[in-house]
């Protein structure tokens, strides 16, 4: 009886050593499955995770390209305005003969509007003489004056120097500018 009994308890022994191995294998096929759902979720994550970045790198340099050329444009823009102002600039100070004397009384007359009484017109030495005919021809209570340091155009003030129009060429430009910017952006640029 002890040989059948112990047959039983092999018989059960091997029995549930094989429903405990069967289960062990189930378990570790689970843990398996899910060990491999998991690295896949982890490596889909990071695999978006690498595109988002990617995406978000290629955003800024396209950012960062498009405001380099964004401030490439507008400083070429702002030189060809400058460059426009000072070809002006050349052209009136290329002014000869009558066309010159037209502007110098332009400038003589709209710096008078500024006064009341007595005046001083200063003009470059080249110019006095004409000044001063321009001063009588308009019947202006003014006197010129040489002054090298005015080359081109007039400056103009008051007996007691507290009132000063500037008329030279270059201060023109620069008074017409701001007023001229649009404008020209609008024929250059359309």
């Amino acid at each position: 009886m002890n040989s059948e009994l112990l047959q039983i308890i092999e018989a059960e022994a091997e029995a549930e050593r094989q429903r405990v191995l069967a289960a062990a294998r189930q378990q570790a096929d689970d843990i398996v499955k899910a060990a491999e759902a998991e690295a896949a979720a982890a490596r889909a994550q990071f695999e978006q995770g690498c595109r988002d970045q990617e995406k978000a790198a290629r955003l800024k340099a396209e950012s960062a390209a498009n405001l380099k050329t964004s401030a490439l444009l507008l400083a070429t823009k702002s030189a060809t305005l400058d460059t426009v102002f000072a070809r002006a600039g050349e052209q009136l100070g290329a002014l000869k003969g009558a066309a010159y004397q037209q502007s110098l009384q332009a400038l003589i007359a709209e710096a008078a509007a500024g006064f009341e009484g007595r005046f001083t017109v200063r003009v470059r030495p080249d110019d006095l003489k004409a000044a001063q005919q321009i001063i009588k021809d308009l019947k202006l209570e003014a006197v010129a004056e040489a002054d090298r340091a005015v080359p081109d155009g007039i400056v103009a003030s008051d007996a007691a120097g507290r009132m000063m129009v500037c008329n030279r060429f270059a201060d023109r430009i620069g008074r017409a500018r701001p007023s001229l910017l649009s404008e020209l952006a609008r024929i250059l640029w359309g």
